[in-house]
């Protein structure tokens, strides 16, 4: 799937496989993705099912939210709950660069480490985030820079100015102490502990045991959870 749309060297560093469209320096490039099939709409994307309970389709559980959450859950030690905590944040955070058309220039910060953490790991996940970002965000690819935090003071004012935004856009589910970085070590593992709530996914999606447990408790954080998830026209 050849896809053309503007973007910035940076954005084209990123992809790897970019190549200008032109020599008059216009801005548009040529993106060469290998083709998916989106089994989410945008709002089906944002579901979570660690457990895997509704679906044993290996290809299913390769898509969506569930694959990221589970993946920060085993890496970071987080449990469910916080999980989707973050996850909420990082759709909030997406939502603005969307609605602001901030995909390359980055003056929306991941002021929040959970969230920049979570981002970090969807980025890596390259062949997805590339896909995810274009269903997600109107056909553009938002651009993570991995040397932001070398500019303090940029860093610093573009932290402020975000969690201003937020608390505007989002207000009563503006997650303050999550913004402002302000969880204690216990938030992150604080539900009550299901060995085999992971294990599952693990088991369809990685092919391997998950050594990381998580809460099974209920979520009040306005993340799906449980939704019967079915393929898309």
């Amino acid at each position: 799937m050849t896809i053309t749309m503007k973007t910035t060297t940076s954005a084209m560093a990123m992809a790897g496989t970019a190549t200008p469209s032109n020599a008059g320096g216009s801005g548009l490039v040529s993106l060469t993705i290998r083709h998916r099939d989106n089994w989410f709409g945008v709002k089906q994307w944002w579901m979570v099912d660690v457990r895997g309970d509704n679906t044993d389709d290996e290809e299913l559980m390769s898509q969506g939210a569930s694959p990221l959450v589970a993946r920060c859950m085993r890496k970071y030690g987080w449990d469910e709950n916080f999980s989707r905590r973050v996850l909420l944040a990082y759709k909030q955070f997406l939502t603005l660069k969307n609605e602001t058309q901030d995909w390359e220039k980055g003056e929306l910060s991941p002021c929040c480490f959970y969230v920049d953490l979570m981002w970090h790991e969807h980025s890596s996940d390259l062949q997805n985030y590339l896909h995810d970002c274009l269903l997600l965000c109107e056909g553009n690819i938002v651009y993570r820079d991995p040397d932001a935090a070398l500019n303090k003071a940029n860093k610093k004012r573009k932290d402020k100015e975000t969690r201003k935004v937020l608390k505007s856009r989002f207000g009563q589910f503006y997650d303050e102490p999550l913004w402002m970085n302000k969880i204690k070590a216990n938030e992150t593992q604080g539900g009550a502990q299901d060995k085999g709530a992971l294990m599952r996914f693990s088991r369809v999606f990685c092919k391997q045991p998950a050594k990381m447990m998580c809460s099974g408790s209920n979520n009040k954080d306005h993340i799906t959870s449980g939704a019967k998830i079915k393929h898309l026209d």
